[in-house]
C-alpha cells in the first residue's frame, strides 16, 4: 500500500473509528484498578470516580488514545456527519 492509499484510510474508516471512540470514552467496565490500600477500609472508587474524564478503557492510556483519536478525527473533518 502507498502513502496515498494510507492517507485515505482515516477517512474511509473514520464512522468505525469514531464509533469505537466514543464506546470506549462512555463505557466504565471493564477497568484495570491500581490503588494502593493504606488502610483496612481503603477500597477502590469506581473507575468514573477515579478518573471521571478518562476512565472507558481497561487502563487509562488506551482511554486517553481514544480520546486523542476522536480529536484527531474532528479536528481534520473525518467524522461522520452522524458525530458532529
Amino acid at each position: 500500500m502507498c502513502i496515498d492509499e494510507w492517507a485515505e484510510t482515516p477517512r474511509q474508516n473514520a464512522s468505525d473509528y469514531a464509533g469505537t471512540a466514543l464506546a470506549d470514552i462512555h463505557r466504565e467496565l471493564p477497568s484495570d484498578v491500581w490503588q494502593r490500600m493504606q488502610a483496612a477500609d481503603d477500597v477502590p472508587m469506581r473507575p468514573r470516580e477515579r478518573t471521571p474524564v478518562f476512565y472507558g478503557s481497561f487502563d487509562g492510556h488506551s482511554c486517553v488514545e481514544m480520546h486523542w483519536s476522536a480529536g484527531a478525527l474532528a479536528a481534520h473533518g473525518a467524522l461522520p456527519d452522524s458525530f458532529g
